[in-house]
């Protein structure tokens, strides 16, 4: 089942979540994140009963541009998008104490202005969540391992087990940053789990 539906009606993406728990809690991070005001973060408009989520359409996504145009990026545009989803980031961190935990070209919005913009945080936790987890305590609505697979740290596919929030964005910022550079992915997910990553720390 899908865990999310987001369509575009007049400049407002609508989120709707299929479960009540995970509605609630993107929804709380969401406002935690706009509370605190930043151009690098998605807005929130409302909620409703219905689990949906609704944000201003911040335009189309990165995955969509290299689709698009089908070009590898050059220096200067990779230099002016990181360091936006980097201030993005840090934002989240020093402010909320958050990290993104799914980061990848789909939740990285480009405005026509040309400010980037994160979205998706349902897999966003802090470090203090990630260590409750480890030790076995349960957050409701929330996972220790999320996001996507082809974008997760070794740590997670190779299911070591202290986890480290920071260095879980900062590892998919550079698969990221790979493929937007040279229009391809750097690992080759293969059927077995985490054979790949396997194969690329030999």
């Amino acid at each position: 089942m899908l865990k999310k539906l987001v369509k575009i009606k007049k400049n407002i993406a609508i989120k709707r979540h299929f479960k009540q728990e995970k509605f609630e809690r993107e929804l709380k991070i969401l406002t935690e994140l706009n509370e605190r005001g930043n151009e690098h973060i998605v807005g929130l408009l409302k909620a409703n009963v219905l689990r949906e989520i609704y944000m201003p359409h911040s335009g189309t996504d990165l995955y969509y541009v290299l689709q698009e145009y089908g070009l590898p990026m050059n220096c200067f545009i990779l230099r002016n998008i990181f360091c936006q989803i980097l201030e993005g980031l840090l934002f989240m961190k020093e402010e909320c104490g958050y990290s993104h935990f799914d980061i990848k070209m789909e939740n990285i919005l480009l405005k026509q202005d040309g400010t980037i913009v994160l979205c998706d945080f349902g897999a966003s936790k802090t470090q203090e969540e990630v260590i409750a987890m480890l030790n076995g305590k349960i957050i409701k609505g929330s996972r220790l391992v999320e996001g996507t697979f082809s974008y997760s740290a070794p740590e997670i596919l190779l299911d070591i087990g202290l986890l480290d929030g920071e260095k879980v964005d900062v590892w998919a910022l550079g698969l990221l940053l790979y493929q937007c550079a040279f229009y391809k992915t750097m690992i080759d997910i293969q059927p077995v789990k985490g054979k790949s990553v396997y194969a690329l720390f030999k």
